[in-house]
């Protein structure tokens, strides 16, 4: 018998909890290349930072971090940031922090 296909919520792999400790070094390349899509944590934490790293396939929905701005870096493949009324799109080695503002709607998808 097949599996009924996941709630978007439950494919979400998604732990705030710390890996490491601030300045450890982190095989970034290795670790992500060990996941599945929608793997997302927290690496470390860097005075107020939260550094996090996130695996994704796909579409990620619509959200809004009322507390947080975003910094996005891709390694690896095509991401696209959606916004009201716009997109930006980053390939590897690009990154942007002025799309992921506190309070703004957002939605990522490769």
């Amino acid at each position: 018998m097949d599996k009924p296909p996941k709630a978007a919520d439950e494919r979400y792999d998604i732990e705030t909890q710390a890996l490491y400790q601030p300045l450890q070094h982190i095989d970034l390349g290795a670790l992500a290349a060990a996941q599945t899509p929608w793997w997302n944590r927290t690496l470390c934490v860097v005075n107020d930072a939260v550094v996090r790293l996130a695996v994704i396939e796909g579409e990620f929905h619509w959200h809004k971090h009322d507390e947080e701005d975003e910094f996005f870096y891709v390694v690896s493949g095509h991401l696209d940031v959606d916004l009201e009324g716009r997109t930006v799109g980053l390939e590897p080695d690009q990154a942007d922090g002025r799309e992921g503002r506190r309070g703004s709607d957002g939605r990522l998808k490769t």
